[in-house]
């Protein structure tokens, strides 16, 4: 809906059915489902001996951020599995041409604000950005709503949850304050 055509969707474990309920989407070729961290990474596990200088510092920071995300020794494993999982999807967002990678947590998204004159993300990337390297979004945290399950199905019988764009739209609210305050990574690949 926001013009995007492709989703990669780095799983890191996770145990609420992401086959089942990404299946659609993976058969139509939407998504790509990835299962990380990655052991048989196809495209830096080793760098070619006649790799330029960048290639070969990309090369071996990667290698070691996957390594260091593999042996889980960090106090924080998370942060060398997310730097090697970006590094991955910037690769692959430029094997399929790409021209922007967003890069957000999978309770993230973006829309654009009433009156703001785009229908989507991609307009307005075009229109405003179209020589910009990289954005940072500011983000705003929205609340449960009340919701102690799934929101209801779109219609009965319909296999897709409502979005979350229907279901969530009052923001959180922390001791009466609204909250906000989380950031969401374009890049511009090249």
């Amino acid at each position: 809906m926001m013009g995007v055509d492709h989703f990669l969707i780095y799983d890191d474990s996770s145990n609420d059915r992401p086959r089942e309920i990404l299946g659609h989407y993976i058969d139509a070729g939407l998504l790509t489902h990835i299962i990380w961290p990655n052991t048989t990474h196809p495209q830096w596990s080793q760098v070619p001996d006649d790799a330029d200088r960048t290639d070969k510092v990309r090369g071996t920071w990667f290698n070691q951020s996957l390594r260091d995300c593999l042996e889980g020794d960090w106090m924080h494993r998370k942060q060398p599995c997310q730097l090697s999982a970006f590094t991955d999807a910037i690769l692959r967002a430029k094997e399929r041409g790409s021209r922007w990678l967003a890069v957000l947590d999978i309770d993230e998204y973006i829309f654009p604000r009433r009156g703001s004159g785009f229908e989507n993300l991609v307009d307005l990337l075009k229109e405003n950005h179209d020589e910009t390297d990289h954005l940072i979004i500011q983000g705003v945290k929205f609340g449960t709503e009340g919701h102690v399950e799934y929101p209801a199905r779109r219609k009965p019988g319909d296999e897709l949850h409502a979005l979350l764009t229907e279901s969530y739209t009052m923001r959180a609210q922390l001791n009466g304050t609204l909250t906000s305050e989380f950031r969401v990574a374009l890049i511009r690949i090249r």
